[in-house]
């Protein structure tokens, strides 16, 4: 069975310090690092955020990010999104779970896939609350 972790929260310098560490003591036996991005708090954001071409892009930073920790400590080693939608904080009503929020998703999935990532979870796809796309 595959293994895979350490599903940390977004790449902030806390966060980094537990990837690195954990890479540094566990990374070998994992098969893929797992980490969580999220762009907005689920209770600020806006419509206008989730089609502003800097909150897409911030994607970019953060997969590199997570990206050259891990290359530095285990190398060649997969990068999974293990956990992601557009908000935190349970999603936002009315965007995180209606049309709008497709587009951030498909530019995601393309970024994601441009960039290197070849696994991208979603907080929920279907259901009822605000993370789900369906």
């Amino acid at each position: 069975l595959p293994i895979f972790g350490p599903d940390v929260g977004q790449s902030h310098t806390r966060y980094q310090e537990l990837l690195i560490s954990f890479l540094q003591s566990g990374g070998k036996v994992i098969d893929s690092v797992t980490w969580h991005q999220y762009y907005l708090d689920g209770r600020t954001a806006s419509a206008k955020d989730f089609l502003n071409p800097d909150v897409l892009d911030s994607l970019i930073m953060k997969i590199k990010e997570v990206a050259q920790i891990v290359e530095k400590t285990v190398p060649g080693k997969m990068v999974w999104l293990g956990e992601t939608s557009s908000t935190y904080g349970g999603g936002t009503p009315g965007l995180s779970n209606t049309y709008i929020d497709g587009f951030m998703w498909l530019d995601k999935l393309g970024l994601a896939a441009k960039l290197g990532i070849d696994v991208v979870m979603r907080q929920a796809f279907f259901g009822t609350g605000s993370y789900n796309l369906v």
